[in-house]
């Protein structure tokens, strides 16, 4: 059950009118483009352990990122949200082009939100560009730092694990999860069902 980055992704399916809009004008770096055609993206786009048993629905998993790494000399501890949409993606860039936020005046457009506050920024010029970003309190004494030279290794960080203080809350053996094929979801098997 432990996934670690790029895998946490769901790969892309079909293209959308707004995606092909996005590649074909080029509105994005190389790097980020790249991620856009192969793999999906906003709140559904990565695998999330659910079980489902005795009539409850649980997460079973916990996400990390940035776990108290050290970052501009402090710790930080974040995780990402979710990326944008593609409709949303081509409005932040509306906003880039005319340096509509203080990120825009830097180089920088949104594209997502970290857990925790900070906004998720993609460099989009000079020597920045394709370089992933934050900008927020996430860190006192840093208001706008690096993350990673880009989104492929930014996503190499995502490492998710069985959340065992949710399993013994649910007094779940856990070598009794199982998942059926085609469903997303883990179930528990009963002492009396055949393995």
């Amino acid at each position: 059950m432990k996934r670690q980055g790029l895998e946490q992704l769901k790969a892309r399916i079909e293209f959308s009118k707004d995606l092909e809009e996005i590649l074909n004008r080029q509105l994005l770096p190389p790097i980020f483009s790249l991620f856009l055609k192969h793999y999906q993206i906003e709140e559904n786009a990565y695998f999330y352990d659910l079980v489902k048993f005795k009539d409850k629905e649980r997460w079973i998993c916990t996400t990390i990122m940035f776990n108290n790494e050290i970052l501009e000399g402090e710790e930080y501890y974040a995780v990402v949200d979710y990326i944008f949409g593609y409709e949303r993606l081509i409005k932040e860039h509306g906003k880039y082009k005319n340096k509509i936020e203080n990120w825009n005046k830097e180089g920088f457009l949104q594209i997502g939100i970290m857990l925790w506050g900070d906004v998720l920024l993609l460099g989009i010029e000079g020597e920045r560009k394709d370089e992933i970003w934050r900008y927020g309190n996430g860190l006192i004494n840093t208001v706008l730092s690096k993350l990673d030279n880009n989104i492929f290794d930014f996503f190499s960080r995502l490492k998710s694990s069985i959340d065992t203080e949710t399993i013994e809350e649910l007094k779940i053996d856990i070598t009794k999860l199982y998942r059926n094929w085609n469903e997303d979801f883990w179930r528990v098997r009963e002492d009396d069902e055949p393995s």
